[in-house]
This record gives C-alpha cells, sequence and structure tokens, in this order.
C-alpha cells in the first residue's frame, strides 16, 4: 500500500476490508529473534513474535497509512482472495513470560519509519518474479502478472 500510494497510485484492497492483522515492527523483533536463535534449551518450541496489543483491520491500516503520507484514502477494491484467514493475528504472552518480549513501536510509528525508508529508496513499481505454482480457475487474474493500470483502475473497481 504504502509503496503504491508514494508512487501516487491508488492502493489495492482485498474484499471488504474489515480482515485483521498484527503487524510487527523489526525494530521490536529482532533481539528477541536473535535470542531465540542461540538461546540454549529452547529446541522445539514455538514461540509467536508480534504486536497482539494492536490488532488492526486493513481498512484502518490504509487510512493511518493514508493520514502519515498526507494523501486521500482511495483503494481499488478487488474480490476477496480466495480462502483469505478474515482474522490472523497471535498471543505473544508465552515469549513475553520467558523474554521479557514487549512492543515498543506502535502501528503509526511503524508506518511513518516505513514511509520514510521508501522514500529514501525511492517508490519502486511492483515486479512480478515468483510465478504461480499452481494455477486454476479460481486464480485471480492479478494474482498471475500486472494488470494496466488503467484497466486496474477501470474494470476492478468495486
Amino acid at each position: 500500500m504504502a509503496n503504491r500510494m508514494l508512487q501516487g497510485l491508488r492502493p489495492i484492497v482485498y474484499g471488504d476490508g474489515q480482515q485483521t492483522r498484527c503487524f510487527s515492527d523489526v525494530r521490536d523483533v529482532i533481539q528477541v529473534l536473535s535470542r531465540l536463535a542461540t538461546e540454549p534449551g529452547i529446541s522445539g518450541e514455538v514461540y509467536n513474535v508480534g504486536p497482539d496489543e494492536e490488532v488492526v483491520n486493513i481498512e484502518r491500516l490504509g487510512i493511518t497509512l493514508a493520514q502519515v503520507i498526507d494523501c486521500a484514502w482511495n483503494p481499488i477494491r478487488l474480490p476477496d482472495r480466495p480462502c483469505e484467514v478474515k482474522h490472523a493475528h497471535c498471543s505473544s504472552d508465552k515469549i513475553r513470560r520467558r523474554f521479557g518480549y514487549k512492543t515498543n513501536h506502535s502501528l503509526r510509528q511503524t508506518l511513518e519509519s516505513l514511509v520514510r525508508w521508501i522514500r529514501i529508496c525511492d517508490p519502486k513499481p511492483f515486479q512480478y518474479y515468483l510465478p504461480i505454482e499452481i494455477k486454476t480457475e479460481f486464480t485471480p487474474r492479478w494474482w498471475l502478472g500486472p494488470l494496466p493500470e488503467d484497466e486496474l483502475e477501470a474494470r476492478l473497481d468495486i
């Protein structure tokens, strides 16, 4: 979304935008991931690492991102992705107890940092570089390769 919006393009939202997610700031997880890689005695353990305190739906994420970038929130809406999980987030209670993990950056702070980084690197057009392994009649056209921006705007905006 950020990359498209910084190019002056409309972001894409699949479905109604009410899918919920949690987004991790790499600055919050890198130290605990490093400890997980080197800590003795945790082989075979499963830990969730993520900001479970700030669940956000995709619509709210986009609105916040538009505020950070200072642009209009006017997404292209495409049909739901087939079999997409509606609500995907975790509990980080176990890693908090064991390693003192804590989220230090809010979603907004993370988005501000992301936008600064994209601006430094310059926004880039999305490149399809991996082929879809299993194609069926249900595979959305836009997963197979780029659609011209005018076709995206004209035909798929619902």
